[in-house]
């Protein structure tokens, strides 16, 4: 029998559940307990079998149908709801879920193709880390996890090593954040047929209007509050010094290019405010996984 270890982190010490639970009927009582009993709302999965496999480099959109697929085998419903509808007000529409790309040291993927379009995987494993304030999000993806051990990405079939619920955090009224992915932002404007790309080096002071505007919007749907103290500023002095390279382009569909911002940014408001956008993500397409960010000085 193979024992897929879940684990969860109260304070310093780790506890660890294996998927054998499962087998008694009990899968639903762990799967919350994993959640509630620490109050995590971030999961790090270590996944293995990827040496000598090569991915899109931009593999997002691949991820983001990964995590709808794992929901949907949970809870269809939920996972229907969720992909088609959503958190909604008029025409706004969230999904309230972030996550990373598949992380590993540098040193351990090559780029291939003429635009380095693809990424090939010296080493066998890589880290997803995935995020959302909503608890039934991870409740039932923790309900898939305790009851497989492996999930297929782009094709590739990957061993799930172990599923890490993150302690939580504290968070004061205002913390400095990193971007763990790039962060987007887009307007209309008269002459584009298509969404211009809001680039923070270019013009931070919209940035920072466009980001706090999408932030406020989302509390307000998720909390049923106004906010008119939450605010988020990026490092005026980091792009002084990155400029241009800040900006990335991100190919997340076959024909369609992104183009987001890789900059430190400060979120003020309540300590319950703070948190939320670090759980659900800054700026748009936090559900292709845009926006994750990170407390600055902890390393993924």
């Amino acid at each position: 029998m193979y024992h897929k270890k879940v684990c969860l982190l109260i304070g310093d010490l780790p506890v660890t559940y294996a998927s054998a639970y499962c087998l008694f009927g009990t899968v639903g009582v762990v799967g919350y307990y994993l959640i509630k009993g620490c109050d995590a709302l971030r999961i790090k999965l270590s996944l293995s079998g990827l040496a000598r496999k090569t991915l899109p480099r931009d593999h997002y959109h691949q991820l983001s149908g990964l995590i709808y697929a794992m929901l949907k085998e949970a809870n269809p419903s939920f996972s229907e709801w969720l992909h088609d509808r959503g958190f909604e007000d008029n025409s706004k529409q969230f999904k309230f879920f972030c996550f990373s790309r598949l992380i590993t040291h540098p040193s351990e993927v090559q780029y291939l193709g003429e635009k380095k379009s693809e990424v090939h995987f010296i080493t066998d494993n890589a880290a997803l880390y995935i995020s959302s304030p909503v608890r039934e999000f991870l409740e039932n993806l923790v309900s898939f996890l305790l009851t497989r051990s492996e999930i297929r990405l782009a094709g590739q079939l990957l061993r799930i090593e172990s599923a890490l619920a993150l302690g939580k955090q504290h968070f004061s009224e205002s913390e400095a954040f990193k971007a763990v992915t790039p962060i987007i932002l887009t307007k209309k404007v008269e002459e584009h047929t298509t969404p211009f790309y809001i680039r923070a080096y270019q013009t931070p002071e919209e940035f920072d209007d466009y980001l706090t505007r999408n932030a406020r919007e989302k509390w307000r749907i998720y909390s049923g509050k106004q906010s008119d103290d939450l605010t988020l500023k990026c490092d005026k002095q980091y792009l002084q010094r990155k400029g241009r390279s800040t900006a990335c382009k991100i190919q997340i569909m076959p024909q369609e290019v992104m183009i987001g911002s890789i900059v430190p940014v400060t979120v003020t408001g309540s300590p319950e405010e703070v948190e939320f956008m670090y759980d659900v993500g800054l700026g748009q397409k936090n559900s292709f996984g845009m926006g994750m960010i990170e407390k600055i000085g902890i390393r993924y």
